[in-house]
């Protein structure tokens, strides 16, 4: 027999519940927030109304009770989303028009974003943007390595990769004989639907990296001092 659930675990329930399945235009009322509970949490109607009462009250986690009139049930829904309905589309779309993020990152992102509302209204983030022409199936793992260039810009470490372009036989082919660059790493531009680096090969000698053509990156332990 499974353990009633604790007085923290509960509000815990009682909020998510609240974040998954209410809106604006999608309140519960008191009784159906508590047959959301689990099973087996064996906690009284009369306690989840004082949880909805505290979550009234919190700037943390607001929580908004609409009651019509006087003796009619309240209804409640979170009503602390940091986005609206169209700045997440907008979100949505601007990733799935990136070249630079993979298919299967593309994926994981979207459904992320799709968390950040109620469930109803998830669904209406389901008709994705169409990108003709799309080559994110093609791309080595670039928000990864954009990721360590950050790193190495933040942190001022001499960032080392290889370096290379595809050839006419279709084949990536390394620059450098195969060998490590090794750079001061200024900052990131974006250009053309693409990542650049801004780097110092060598003293005074600044070069830019497209970001897609880099492999095997590393932050290195030596530091450096921008000039």
């Amino acid at each position: 027999m499974m353990k009633p659930i604790s007085a923290r675990e509960r509000l815990l329930e009682v909020i998510s519940i609240l974040e998954q399945n209410t809106d604006e235009e999608n309140m519960k009322t008191l009784h159906e927030i508590h047959a959301m509970l689990p099973e087996h949490s064996n906690v009284a109607v009369g306690t989840v109304r004082e949880d909805l009462l505290v979550l009234e009250e919190s700037f943390i986690f607001p929580v908004t009770g609409v009651q019509e009139k006087n003796g009619m049930q309240k209804h409640y829904h979170f009503d602390g989303r940091l986005f609206e309905i169209h700045e997440l589309r907008l979100l949505m779309e601007a990733i799935s028009a990136a070249k630079f993020i993979p298919q299967s990152e593309t994926n994981k992102l979207l459904m992320k974003i799709r968390k950040l509302t109620s469930r109803r209204l998830a669904k209406q983030l389901n008709n994705e943007l169409y990108v003709v022409n799309d080559a994110k199936h093609d791309l080595v793992e670039v928000t990864k390595v954009v990721e360590l260039l950050h790193t190495g810009i933040q942190d001022r470490k001499i960032i080392a990769f290889k370096y290379g372009r595809y050839g006419t036989d279709l084949q990536f082919h390394l620059s450098n004989n195969g060998d490590n660059y090794l750079v001061k790493p200024y900052g990131l531009v974006w250009n053309s639907d693409r990542y650049y680096l801004i780097a110092e090969y060598a003293e005074n000698d600044i070069r830019q990296y497209r970001v897609d053509r880099m492999r095997s990156v590393q932050v290195t332990d030596d530091n450096f001092v921008p000039d």
